[in-house]
């Protein structure tokens, strides 16, 4: 528990010589803190003097009128100020005068009020932090579910796309392979008809260089179904080796 400003320093006696007790008590008409047995002396050396003692206090000035020196045992309703017995007979005549402890009951019941209402707001202020607390961790939850499934949505799509894009990959390495089959084929083709038509060229040039006039004429007429050009698979139509 916290302790008040008074609780929290010691109040040492005002009549004690040398090593100073702690004071139990403080006269407002002395204007003195007393331990227990300078209190006793007190009391005995007043006998029916009633002095105004109050708990220990660190500056007993303070509740004492600072016009007329006595005890502020009275609360003027009028002027809203803490008087002494004296004030109320001279500067504040006429006026509403009651006693400290009913003015400060007053007091208190109406700060009472207000604490009540201090802890409305904070309870209400406590709920909404709550609440908001509730709606981060229910923000944070959907979020990560969220998230969760957004990664799943997207990585389905990646395979997806991944194995569309090896599909398509496949399709076109096969259909390369197939041109390059077919080109290879063309090739070779087109290299056998080149052999045939440098044979017959050969042949052609031996004969074009030959004086047996009667052999060159045989020979060419036994040979002129070799004349028919060659009718190759490429010459039917135009080639396409695009993938």
């Amino acid at each position: 528990m916290k302790k008040n400003a008074t609780e929290q320093k010691k109040i040492l006696c005002h009549d004690c010589s040398g090593v100073k007790q702690k004071a139990s008590f403080s006269c407002v008409d002395c204007g003195v803190s007393l331990c227990t047995s300078h209190l006793a002396l007190h009391n005995r050396i007043l006998r029916d003097k009633k002095h105004s003692l109050i708990n220990p206090v660190e500056n007993v000035e303070d509740y004492r009128c600072k016009t007329h020196g006595k005890p502020l045992s009275l609360f003027c309703k009028d002027d809203q100020v803490c008087v002494c017995q004296f004030c109320t007979e001279i500067h504040h005549r006429n006026h509403v005068i009651i006693s400290l402890e009913d003015e400060s009951r007053g007091r208190k019941n109406r700060l009472g009020i207000k604490q009540m209402d201090l802890q409305k707001m904070i309870q209400k202020r406590l709920k909404m932090i709550q609440m908001i607390n509730r709606s981060v961790k229910r923000s944070k939850r959907e979020k990560k579910k969220e998230t969760s499934e957004s990664v799943e949505v997207f990585t389905a799509l990646i395979h997806s796309i991944k194995k569309s894009q090896a599909e398509l990959l496949e399709v076109m390495e096969e259909k390369q392979k197939a041109v390059k089959k077919q080109a290879e084929g063309h090739v070779k083709e087109l290299e056998e008809e080149i052999d045939k038509l440098k044979r017959r060229d050969a042949k052609i040039e031996q004969l074009s260089h030959s004086d047996d006039h009667l052999h060159l004429i045989q020979m060419e007429m036994s040979r002129m179904h070799d004349n028919e050009p060659l009718m190759s698979s490429w010459e039917s139509g135009a080639l396409r080796y695009s993938v």
